[in-house]
């Protein structure tokens, strides 16, 4: 028997899942089989904690590589998922005098959704997603909106486009200056 819940969530799947998005990665994730662990499920090496991955297990479409003119900086001391050492961020706020080298993965919104979930410590079987096709405009003019306000990944950017497609990151809501 299926529950309201399910269509709920079977419902914002199936619409998602057909949005191209490019997942612009920074620090571990430009490693693909890190990365892959959020979508697959697994553990790469060095990872503590095996990620659960994705409901929709579908490799990346395409990869390819790109420089925005953001500061990366790290912060924490250690992770669940990977022990000690500090994690990387993004500054939201562009700066012409940074350059940031950044990996994308041509994923589908609802797989984005299924990341931001992982990276902010949430499960992926929610009724509802994190980052809808309203968030996706409204980034897209605005540049960046908070999602997560506990977690640390909660803050979504556009970064541009690439093939006419958005080209999203998650960093934190913390903005540190040089």
């Amino acid at each position: 028997m299926a529950m309201a819940g399910d269509s709920e969530t079977a419902s914002w799947r199936s619409d998602l899942s057909k949005v191209d998005v490019w997942y612009a990665s920074f620090g571990s994730n430009m490693w693909k089989p890190r990365f892959l662990c959020y979508i697959q499920g697994g553990q790469a090496a060095g990872m503590k904690k095996a990620c659960v991955g994705a409901m929709d297990k579908t490799p990346p479409k395409e990869t390819t590589w790109g420089t925005f003119p953001n500061r990366l900086f790290f912060g924490r001391e250690s992770t669940v998922t990977w022990g000690e050492g500090g994690s990387a961020f993004l500054n939201p706020l562009t700066n012409l005098s940074d350059q940031s080298h950044m990996c994308f993965y041509r994923i589908t919104l609802e797989q984005f959704n299924d990341v931001l979930f992982q990276e902010n410590g949430m499960k992926v079987d929610s009724d509802t997603p994190l980052f809808d096709l309203a968030a996706l405009q409204l980034v897209q003019n605005n540049g960046s909106i908070p999602l997560a306000k506990a977690g640390w990944y909660g803050n979504v950017v556009c970064v541009g486009k690439e093939s006419d497609i958005p080209i999203l990151t998650m960093t934190s809501h913390l903005v540190r200056s040089h």
